[in-house]
């Protein structure tokens, strides 16, 4: 199993019947997959990453962000959480927290999407 990460982007369309506007999940601007393995580092670190589904970017960022600064400032602590079959570790987790957390970053209002 694994944690695909997508940010979508699109434009706001009104609804015909009321006439607010929704937020489109049109255009993937970003993805990214890592194994389910190592996901107790993130949420130990105080990011759980399925609970920002349907979110915007910016929310989770500042989440990820303190995980990130927690992962890497106490290494021992999370090495812990690596899986005995190999598949995932500290550093490949790390790798792909940066890469949300950018993404983010650059997509502050981007709807996320997670799935597991």
């Amino acid at each position: 199993m694994s944690y695909d990460v997508d940010l979508h982007i699109g434009p706001q369309i009104p609804c015909p019947m009321c006439g607010h506007s929704a937020q489109e999940s049109g255009k993937e601007v970003f993805s990214r997959n890592h194994t389910s393995n190592t996901a107790e580092m993130w949420r130990k670190a105080g990011c759980d990453l399925a609970a920002y589904d349907g979110k915007l970017a910016h929310e989770l960022a500042a989440a990820l962000e303190s995980a990130i600064v927690e992962i890497a400032s106490h290494p021992d602590e999370y090495r812990e959480f690596e899986p005995a079959n190999g598949w995932g570790n500290m550093d490949t987790t790390l790798a792909f927290l940066r890469g949300i957390h950018s993404a983010c970053l650059e997509f502050p209002n981007a709807v996320v999407s997670v799935s597991h």
